[in-house]
């Protein structure tokens, strides 16, 4: 005798968000940034931390560093490589899924499987939200509640 196997329930992602407890997270992240000497006008490298590891994570123009970190708090003196820390400005709202597996439609294109533990992660996106999922140890590894 076989078994049908049932075909997991689709919920649009914005309908699932209502019925969620969502709260805002923000990045764990840290990041080492100091300019690098004789660039005009001044660039800076800036390194990801890691645990106690250092990786380059990308050279920036003042305009783009502003964009994409900020400082950990203003005037801080730089330590003896000439590197201040900064974090990741970036907030989300999300909330752990303890249900049974369901599909989740995010948006015309795009339908993923959502699983117990797994995150539904809602950012702005211009004047519209955006969803996506996320697994727990992924999400957790660099985001913690605010």
């Amino acid at each position: 005798k076989r078994i049908k196997e049932e075909a997991l329930e689709t919920k649009d992602a914005e309908e699932l968000w209502n019925d969620g407890n969502a709260d805002t997270y923000v990045s764990t992240a840290t990041y080492m940034v100091r300019p690098i000497k004789g660039t005009e006008p001044t660039k800076f490298e800036v390194f990801s931390v890691i645990g106690d590891q250092r990786k380059p994570f990308g050279k920036f123009n003042a305009q783009e560093l502003r964009q994409t970190l900020k400082p950990i708090r203003a005037n801080q003196t730089p330590d003896a490589e000439g590197f201040v820390t900064y974090t990741d400005p970036t907030e989300v709202e999300a909330f752990k899924y303890d249900g049974e597996p369901i599909r989740v439609k995010l948006d015309d294109t795009q339908t993923v499987q959502l699983n117990k533990g797994d995150y539904l992660v809602r950012t702005v996106k211009g004047s519209n939200f955006e969803y996506n999922v996320e697994a727990d140890s992924d999400f957790e590894s660099t985001l913690k509640k605010a």
